[in-house]
């Protein structure tokens, strides 16, 4: 699928949120370089574009447990009590059981990945060309957990609903991946002028 990935590329302005330096390392530099080794116009200013794709790099998930948290997050992290024990099988014998789904998700990180998602939508918008495209990728979304199910949900929804708001002008779409390099063809095909009518899809390239 690469040669057709690549001729789906031709003359496509692409854009990737956050932007990722050539050091970095994530969801944002991952497709950032699959894109441009495919032929991708990567712009970097705030020129107009065809695609812009949002990276979301496992939603619910710090990949640091020992950054700081947003505000908000500290907030709910203060009240939420730890740890999470189930009932005890027998009285002789408690099963404490770890948590740590429940814990990202209750921490704030949740929200404020999906603040971000908001924010890169709203920023996106007036960049995005006539037909251009505003793909969410979720990656690091594996399936039945406490912390990235909602995520998954949440970015579904939203997804579906700015594709009737900016509809008929400009497309969303997203795609749910355990690994963004999973996502890179599959993003260069909805960017595919022939691709034009496809907008509020949520592909999960998980399931």
């Amino acid at each position: 699928m690469s040669a057709l990935a690549a001729d789906a590329l031709a003359g496509i302005a692409v854009a990737v949120a956050p932007n990722a330096a050539a050091e970095e390392t994530g969801a944002a530099a991952t497709l950032t370089d699959g894109l441009i080794a495919l032929g991708a116009n990567l712009v970097t200013d705030e020129g107009p574009v065809d695609l812009a794709v949002v990276a979301i790099d496992g939603v619910g998930r710090r990949s640091n447990p020992d950054e700081p948290q947003p505000v908000a997050a500290r907030a709910l992290d203060a009240s939420y009590p730890r740890p999470v024990t189930a009932p005890p099988l027998d009285d002789a014998d408690p099963q404490p059981v770890a948590a740590p789904s429940l814990d990202a998700a209750a921490d704030g990180t949740l929200a404020a990945g999906l603040t971000e998602a908001f924010a890169a939508a709203r920023d996106a918008f007036p960049r995005l060309r006539p037909g251009g495209c505003l793909l969410f990728v979720l990656a690091d979304a594996s399936a039945d957990h406490a912390d990235t199910d909602p995520a998954r949900a949440a970015i579904g929804s939203l997804t579906r609903t700015l594709a009737l708001e900016w509809a008929p002008g400009r497309r969303v779409n997203a795609l749910i991946c355990a690994r963004p390099e999973d996502a890179i063809e599959v993003a260069a095909l909805i960017a595919w002028p022939a691709s034009r009518t496809l907008t509020g899809a949520v592909l999960d390239l998980v399931a």
